[in-house]
């Protein structure tokens, strides 16, 4: 709004300087409060449109009927060549020649009814929803820094713990050290006392001997002692010689160690930004097309919990240590208490069984398939299924194995400190030697890569394929038995610690991102994970292997 347009423009005629507080869309004028009064009087001008100009929103109408490129001047013409509005100045400057220019009036008849002004509706409507998503992101975002900041410092306050009870643990052993160092000197020179002790005594004996035969013995008696007494009294005066120029005095002492030098840090915060979110919607909400289109590109920012349900099989013990998610979101779960496979809905409905060979451990699904081929460590076999003809195919005999992936159009099985390649008549086609823990799950990385989880060594590591070279790995303080793994399609690893209770994210090159679950969320000895297809729904069999937790994945 110009500094004219503030002002009364009846007033402004007559000489006055009145505040304008109306604004007249017919009359295209701005009144007072004074004469809106007058011009609301007249009945032919009652049905004129009035603005309200202490709104933000009249303010920003009457600045958009001023053309920025010549102050002052009205837009009052619209080139249908350029489509963009003009004022008479703007004519004269460049278009002139159109032979489009049409009057604002003209130009605008029906626009209310436009598609261009429903689209412009719509897109006002959705980047309404957008800024609210993400304020309401950014917000949330704010609340998990704050309690990601008390997680880091208690993070830090238990390594301080640790470090302080591992220096008193080797203060311990520099005590019993020097307890044992001290014990074996002073027991040599105890030793060497009683040796001296026992001379002295010899020595002090024949100074008896001598001086009582000096005072009452005869020479003859005299000069036999001395004689026999001779070479001994020789002998022992040179050992006495050598013993006192030999004898050093022992000395201990404590030379500290350069720790206090070497500890300069507890650690380093490092900073990494994640996209975890896409924020536009359309007018209508959340499709299931745009949720999954979403999904393609984001990651879950949390997991929800929706309910847990216990596995049960004809009133068998239950251990479930594998969970495979087929194309049509059927779980199929490995109980390693029992020679066959559980089959349910993506609802958690029990479908079915499959018999095998013997007690099954890992599962790992062919892409977009029902196929799947499953480890049995008890029998040294593999065996292929399909959960949707319920065919099993005979046992393949395999070095005993426990954690089994796909790499390409090969098996990897995971063992005792290595993982071996197979192709799928059981062919061997390479080694890879590069732990000594067991193998409990495997998962194909990206890259030519392979993630291996050592629970009882508490190690995860990604190896290169081509040649067993350890790429990264992963264990933490707060982290112990990494004992299963998933990936989304970001390919962050999503981590599963059985002994402490939690689920930590890694990005792709192995660095801690975020613990997403912990025992608050009800994880208690949790034993394996899997999302299913569109990334919707994350599996964790929970509970020592006893139930299967199912949690919604939240992408805002």
């Amino acid at each position: 709004m110009t500094q004219f347009e503030k002002f009364c423009k009846p007033c402004s005629r007559s000489g006055r300087s009145s505040v304008a507080v109306k604004h007249c869309h017919d009359c295209e004028e701005t009144l007072c409060s004074d004469c809106f009064q007058v011009h609301d009087t007249f009945k032919p001008l009652l049905t004129h449109r009035i603005t309200d100009l202490g709104g933000t929103s009249a303010h920003a109408l009457m600045k958009s009927k001023f053309c920025t490129e010549h102050p002052g001047s009205k837009m009052e013409f619209y080139c249908t060549a350029h489509a963009c509005l003009c004022c008479k100045s703007c004519i004269g400057d460049g278009h002139s020649s159109c032979g489009k220019v049409k009057p604002i009036d003209v130009a605008s008849k029906g626009v209310k009814k436009s598609a261009e002004f429903e689209d412009f509706v719509k897109s006002i409507a959705f980047m309404k929803k957008t800024v609210y998503k993400l304020k309401e992101k950014t917000h949330q975002n704010e609340e998990e820094l704050r309690d990601n900041k008390a997680k880091i410092i208690k993070r830090i306050r238990k390594f301080k713990l640790n470090v302080l009870k591992h220096i008193d643990r080797i203060e311990i052993e520099l005590m019993t050290e020097v307890a044992s160092v001290f014990s074996s000197i002073i027991s040599n020179v105890e030793n060497e006392v009683y040796i001296i002790d026992q001379q002295a005594e010899h020595i002090n004996e024949m100074c008896n001997q001598y001086e009582y035969l000096e005072k009452n013995g005869s020479e003859s008696d005299l000069f036999v002692v001395l004689n026999y007494n001779a070479k001994n009294i020789a002998k022992n005066l040179e050992d006495l010689k050598v013993a006192l120029m030999s004898r050093a005095q022992t000395e201990v002492s404590f030379r500290k160690s350069n720790l206090i030098s070497e500890i300069n840090s507890l650690g380093t915060i490092t900073v990494d930004s994640i996209n975890e979110e896409g924020f536009y919607i359309n007018e209508t909400g959340f499709t299931a097309d745009t949720v999954s289109k979403r999904r393609q590109n984001y990651v879950p920012t949390r997991f929800k919990l929706d309910k847990t349900f216990m596995v049960s099989e004809n009133n068998a013990e239950i251990e479930i240590t594998g969970i495979g998610v087929t194309r049509n979101d059927r779980l199929i779960l490995c109980n390693k208490l029992s020679a066959k496979l559980m089959i349910y809905s993506s609802k958690i409905q029990y479908l079915s069984e499959l018999a095998l060979a013997g007690k099954p451990w890992d599962i790992t699904v062919l892409p977009d398939s029902d196929e799947a081929w499953v480890s049995i460590p008890e029998r040294s076999c593999i065996q292929h299924v399909d959960a949707d003809s319920m065919n099993v195919d005979p046992p393949i005999k395999v070095p005993k194995c426990y954690g089994i992936t796909l790499v390409e159009d090969n098996i990897a099985l995971g063992r005792w400190g290595e993982v071996v390649i197979i192709n799928k008549e059981g062919g061997r086609i390479k080694q890879l030697e590069f732990g000594k823990g067991i193998v409990h799950s495997l998962s194909s990385g990206i890259n030519g890569t392979i993630y291996c989880c050592e629970g009882e060594d508490g190690m995860f590591r990604c190896v290169r394929l081509l040649d067993g070279k350890v790429l990264f790995t992963y264990n933490s303080e707060d982290f112990r038995w990494p004992v299963n793994m998933a990936t989304d399609v970001q390919d962050n690893i999503y981590l599963l610690g059985m002994k402490s209770h939690n689920l930590h994210r890694l990005l792709p090159k192995g660095k801690f991102h975020k613990e997403m679950l912990t025992e608050s969320d009800e994880l208690n000895f949790p034993r394996c994970i899997a999302f299913n297809k569109n990334y919707s729904k994350l599996y964790i069999s929970n509970d020592h292997g006893k139930s299967i937790s199912v949690f919604s994945c939240k992408y805002i």
